[in-house]
C-alpha cells in the first residue's frame, strides 16, 4: 500500500501530515503509528521552517515495515544536531534517528531539493537498538535482510550524525 500527499508550506502542514499517516496506517499498532506520525511531522516541520517549500509525503505500508519520505525542493541539506536541553529547537532528525529503525537523506537528480526517508517495522518496536549500526542503511549494504529500495539509498548517517556513505 502507498500513499501520496504533497503539502502547501504552511505552519499547519506538520498537523495535516500527522492526520494522513494516521488514516494511511490505520490497523497497525497505535505505537508504531503514534512514533510514525511523530516523526512525519518532525520532517514536516523542518521543510515548513528551513526548506521553505511545498512539499510531498510518501508513505509505503507492507507487512514488514512502514517507509516514509519527505521531499522538498528547497536548497540545503538537513543536519543531524545534538542541541543543549536549553536550544529550543534542532531536535527533529535527532527524533527521527532514535525513532527510527533506519533513515537517511538523498538528493534529487536534477539538484532541485532532497528526500529524507525513514522505515520502522510494521510490528513490535520502533527503533534502533544502541550501537545497531548496521540498522542504517547506505550504499553498498550487503542487504543483509533488508529489502533492496533500503540497501540503494545513496546516504545515511550513524547515531553521532557522522555520514556513513
Amino acid at each position: 500500500m502507498s500513499v501520496v500527499q504533497t503539502f502547501a508550506n504552511r505552519t499547519d502542514a506538520p498537523a495535516e501530515v500527522r492526520r494522513l499517516v494516521h488514516a494511511a496506517l490505520e490497523g497497525l499498532p497505535r505505537e508504531i503509528v503514534d512514533d510514525v506520525a511523530a516523526m512525519a511531522s518532525e520532517l514536516a516541520a523542518n521543510v515548513v521552517r528551513h526548506a521553505a517549500t511545498d512539499f510531498t509525503v510518501r508513505i509505503e505500508r507492507d507487512v514488514a515495515e512502514v517507509h516514509v519520505e519527505v521531499a522538498d525542493t528547497g536548497g540545503g541539506r538537513p543536519v543531524l544536531r545534538t542541541p543543549s536541553t536549553t536550544d529550543p529547537t534542532g531536535r527533529g532528525l535527532l527524533i527521527v534517528s532514535e525513532m527510527s529503525n533506519a533513515w537517511g537523506v538523498r538528493s534529487d537528480p536534477a539538484n532541485v531539493g532532497k528526500t529524507v526517508w525513514f522505515t520502522v517495522r510494521a510490528h513490535g518496536s520502533t527503533g534502533r537498538p544502541a550501537g545497531d549500526a548496521a540498522s542504517v542503511a547506505h550504499a553498498g549494504d550487503s542487504n543483509a535482510g533488508r529489502p533492496t529500495r533500503l540497501a540503494t539509498r545513496p546516504v545515511a548517517w550513524d547515531r553521532t550524525g557522522a555520514r556513513l556513505s
